[in-house]
C-alpha cells in the first residue's frame, strides 16, 4: 500500500502546523520545519508509541493512539466497534503470544500483536493504524525471503487460524501473506528508536520519518508515564527538541546511533548503517 504524503501528514503533524513531512531528494522522504526554531525548543512532546520491545520483559503494544489519529478513526467508524475491538485484542493476545513467542525474541512478537491489531480492527488494515504501519520507511526485501521470517509468519497463521482470531470468525486476512510479513519485518528493523540505556526499542510514527545525521538538528528525549491498561508496563513517550538553532525549511534530524559509537572510525560506522539502514553514514551527512 501507497500511503500519499497529504494522508499522512494529516495523521501524524497535526500537532504541529510548523512541521511537515516531504519528499527529499536522494533520501526519499523526510521533516522540514516551517517556523525558527529556538535551541532547547520543544518541537513535538509526548508523542506515543506504535509498538514497543522491551529487553526486561514480554513486548506489549499499546493500543491507544494520538488524538488526530483516533478522530480519524472516530469519524469512520462507530465509537462502540472500536472499544469491541479492544476488548477482542485484550482477550485474545494472550493466547496469541503463547503461540509465536520463541526464546523471548522480539521482532515476531511485535509483528504478531499488530498482525492481531489490524485483524481485530473494525476497518482491518485500512484503518488509521493500518495507514502509519504501512506509510513507514521500509527496505527493499526481495524473495526469497529469510526462512526464519517464514518460520515465524506460519507459526502466526497457525496461531490465528487455530484460535479462529478474527473479526470473521473463520481464517487468517487474505492481507496477511509472506510478502506482508516480510514488509512489516523489514519496517521493524529500520524504524525501531532504541533508548540510550538499551532498556527498550520502540516505534513511533512521526518520528519513524526523521532522517539521520552526525550532527542532528534535533535531540530525542524519553520519559515513561504509568500504565493505562494491564498489557503495559510502563509507556515511553518520546519529545523532540531543538539541539541548535533551526531556520524555516530546514530538515529535522536525528541521530540514529549513540554519539559514541565508533566516534574515531568512520569506517566502521559505515559498515554499521550499510548493513542495517541501506546506506553510508559518511554520504549521507
Amino acid at each position: 500500500m501507497t500511503v500519499p504524503l497529504p494522508l499522512i501528514n494529516a495523521l501524524l503533524t497535526k500537532e504541529s502546523s510548523s512541521i511537515a513531512i516531504v519528499s527529499i531528494a536522494e533520501k526519499g522522504r523526510g521533516v522540514i520545519t516551517t517556523s525558527f526554531r529556538k535551541r532547547g525548543d520543544v518541537v513535538l512532546a509526548n508523542m506515543q508509541p506504535l509498538a514497543i520491545a522491551y529487553r526486561s520483559h514480554k513486548t506489549c503494544l499499546p493500543w491507544t493512539l494520538p488524538p488526530e489519529i483516533l478522530q480519524y478513526d472516530q469519524a469512520r467508524i462507530d465509537l462502540q466497534k472500536s472499544q469491541d475491538a479492544r476488548k477482542e485484542f485484550e482477550e485474545k493476545w494472550p493466547q496469541i503470544l503463547n503461540r509465536v513467542q520463541d526464546n523471548d525474541r522480539q521482532y515476531p512478537i511485535l509483528a504478531a500483536q499488530i498482525a492481531l491489531r489490524l485483524t481485530v480492527e473494525p476497518a482491518g488494515n485500512q484503518s488509521a493504524y493500518g495507514f502509519i504501519i504501512a506509510a513507514l520507511c521500509a527496505p527493499k526485501i526481495e524473495k526469497p525471503f529469510p526462512s526464519a521470517w517464514m518460520h515465524d509468519y506460519n507459526r502466526l497463521v497457525d496461531a490465528l487460524n487455530q484460535e479462529r482470531y478474527t473479526s470473521s470468525g473463520h481464517s487468517a486476512p487474505s492481507w496477511l501473506t509472506p510478502t506482508w510479513y516480510a514488509a512489516i519485518i523489514g519496517r521493524l528493523h529500520l524504524n525501531l528508536i532504541q533508548a540510550t540505556d538499551s532498556s527498550f526499542s520502540a516505534l513511533y510514527g512521526f518520528a519513524s520519518f526523521l532522517n539521520h545525521n552526525r550532527e542532528p538538528s534535533l535531540l530525542v528525549d524519553f520519559h515513561h508515564r504509568a500504565p493505562n491498561h494491564d498489557l503495559i508496563q510502563d509507556v515511553p513517550l518520546l519529545s523532540l527538541r531543538a539541539a541548535r538553532d533551526i531556520h524555516p525549511n530546514e530538515e529535522l534530524t536525528i541521530s540514529y546511533i549513540s554519539e559514541h559509537f565508533h566516534q574515531d572510525n568512520q569506517a566502521k560506522r559505515d559498515e554499521y548503517f550499510l548493513h542495517n539502514y541501506g546506506f553510508v553514514e559518511s554520504s549521507s551527512c
